[in-house]
């Protein structure tokens, strides 16, 4: 799914940089000691030379922060690579909640903080889990520049202790660090996780089910693995969902399943209909106007009960230039007041008819 080899770990007294001046939003980075709902829109000026706020001060800015996840314009997100530094020193704190919000700040920052990938493969074997998982999300969201993470992953996704779900999360930091490098590592990892039959592991099958989609067609020797997983999840829509389309993305060589898949057009779930044509037609590329219909179909109903109309929107774009007579329905949603459907339609169209989505004005 190289990079710097040491870190300069800075002290508590730091200053963060002026880089961040002015990025502040909805009262963020202002003193702790004024009420939220006082403080001003920015950071202090930005002509002092040591202008900023030290990090007990962030760390509180952090550890207070509203609702799950960080806002998007949270200043040490905003900060971008100045923000780094604080951020290191954070993911060493105390407190589980500050390492954290720490590592969520590093994955919104992505490949600007390759100069935490040391510090975040030290944070995969925190003693919380949840820290570990996230500085796997940070990883992999660093992407090839986190090259020297790969030890420390590779040692989680095969120690047994940490479970399927850490192992699914490691194995896609690997595949978008490392790519085809560690297919062969990633893949048997992912088919024992697809094979077993826990109630419980419903969620991880489908991630790892995802995954093996991901890396297409080097992970052919678990189509039989997938098969199974579509027809053994009678009671788990999304599973039968994921199995589809990673048999789809595996391709050509996926088709001993199409006969499963066939099946799979008729499924009591739309979505699992829509990802069923959708493989079908990657493995295959016959029959696209039947298969089409089957798209289509949710496309139109969807738009009516709100159900299934992005993930169709997506299956259309698969089919590229084959789909142009569904051009007046894309256009249309174009014009529709659902951002989301807009956006999808707007990328389905681009993959369909570039010229039809530059002179509908998506960008």
């Amino acid at each position: 799914m190289g990079c710097n080899n040491s870190i300069r770990l800075l002290g508590t007294g730091l200053l963060l940089s002026t880089v961040l001046a002015g990025s502040c939003q909805h009262g963020y980075g202002q003193p702790t000691s004024t009420p939220r709902g006082q403080q001003g829109s920015a950071l202090r000026g930005s002509t002092a030379k040591n202008d900023g706020y030290p990090v007990s001060h962030w760390r509180k800015e952090v550890r207070d922060a509203p609702g799950s996840f960080m806002p998007r314009d949270f200043p040490l997100i905003k900060g971008g690579a100045a923000a780094v530094p604080v951020l290191i020193e954070l993911l060493q704190d105390d407190d589980q909640i500050v390492r954290n919000g720490a590592a969520e700040c590093l994955q919104s920052i992505g490949p600007a903080a390759r100069l935490a990938v040391p510090a975040l493969a030290r944070a995969l074997l925190d003693k919380w889990d949840r820290v570990g998982h996230r500085a796997a999300f940070a990883l992999a969201d660093i992407g090839p520049p986190a090259l020297e993470a790969r030890p420390s992953l590779i040692l989680v996704l095969q120690d047994p202790k940490y479970g399927d779900t850490f192992h699914t999360f490691a194995a896609d930091a690997l595949w978008r660090i490392g790519g085809e490098v560690d297919a062969k590592l990633i893949v048997p990892m992912m088919q024992k996780i697809i094979n077993k039959r826990k109630a419980d592991d419903a969620s991880d099958r489908c991630s790892a089910a995802e995954l093996l989609g991901e890396i297409g067609p080097a992970a052919k020797q678990t189509v039989p693995d997938l098969i199974r997983l579509v027809q053994d999840h009678a009671d788990h829509w999304a599973a039968r969902k994921y199995g589809c389309q990673a048999l789809g993305k595996i391709g050509p060589v996926a088709r001993a399943a199409v006969p499963e898949l066939q099946k799979r057009l008729t499924d009591e779930n739309p979505i699992v209909r829509v990802a069923a044509a959708e493989a079908i037609w990657r493995i295959t590329k016959e029959n696209e106007e039947k298969l089409m219909a089957v798209i289509l179909e949710r496309i139109h109903q969807g738009l009516n009960d709100g159900y299934g109309v992005t993930e169709a929107l997506d299956a259309l774009g698969s089919f590229g230039p084959n789909a142009k007579h569904a051009i007046p329905d894309l256009l249309k949603i174009l014009m529709s007041n659902d951002p989301d459907h807009k956006s999808h339609a707007g990328q389905a169209l681009k993959k369909i008819d570039p010229k039809a989505a530059a002179a509908a004005g998506v960008k």
